[in-house]
């Protein structure tokens, strides 16, 4: 199998990109504020609750987040449910899913090209972005959209993980240190997350075995820093 290599993407791609999804996330939220469709799931709307009632509350605390839905969402949405209108017709939750919804179009585009050039990875970015569900969904409170911006994310940089296994043990720790952060973010967005970061583990754990020497030189090399920067300041 051919490996990918990631391609350096132009400042002009990604003002298109941005421009574009940008420009399909807005007709949808204007579509839906215009319906009143923003609270439509019942679910949106217990979400908005949920992190209201931490500050608006007798007494408030964190522990109001305790609920079958996990955290980081109601973490997410506390800054703008905090503005009572916003609370009320459900824009508080247009904001944190729309900008996932953004960043997941990104991550799409940018996985695309580890593969393709602009004009086909800019045809399967459209397959993904003009998807009604995922538009409708980042118009709402809904923890989906977050999700799925994690999914897309672990999966580029999995990708930028395995490329770099071979050729930059620096770029190949801030991967790492970048999987462990948007897996630990999923873990605490839905359950889903608890088998993705199971799954994406599992995954690493082989073929990192098999690459033991390229661990050994981070390590190494890593150390010798260490011991070089003490040298100095001895």
């Amino acid at each position: 199998m051919k490996q990918s290599s990631h391609r350096r993407v132009k400042g002009s791609e990604w003002l298109a990109v941005v421009a574009g999804c940008a420009a399909a996330s807005i007709t949808a939220i204007v579509w839906s504020w215009r319906n009143g469709a923003m609270l439509n799931y019942g679910d949106a709307v217990a979400h908005l609750h949920i992190a209201r009632r931490v500050f608006d509350a007798h007494q408030p605390r964190l522990t109001e987040l305790g609920s079958v839905w996990l955290p980081l969402p109601h973490l997410l949405l506390l800054p703008f449910v905090q503005i009572y209108s916003w609370w009320a017709n459900g824009v508080a939750g247009v904001i944190p899913s729309a900008l996932a919804y953004l960043a997941a179009c990104a991550g799409i585009y940018r996985l695309a090209r580890c593969w393709l050039r602009p004009t086909p990875s800019a045809l399967a970015l459209a397959f993904f972005a003009l998807n009604p569900n995922l538009l409708y969904l980042q118009t709402t409170a809904m923890t989906e959209p977050l999700f799925v911006c994690e999914m897309v994310w672990v999966a580029v940089w999995l990708v930028e993980w395995r490329a770099s296994l071979d050729a930059d043990p620096r770029k190949l720790r801030r991967t790492q240190w970048l999987i462990a952060a948007v897996l630990v973010a999923a873990v605490f967005t839905r359950y889903d997350g608890w088998v993705m970061a199971l799954v994406a583990w599992t995954c690493m754990g082989p073929v990192s075995y098999t690459h033991l020497d390229v661990y050994k030189r981070q390590v190494s090399g890593i150390a010798s820093q260490r011991v070089s920067v003490l040298a100095r300041l001895s």
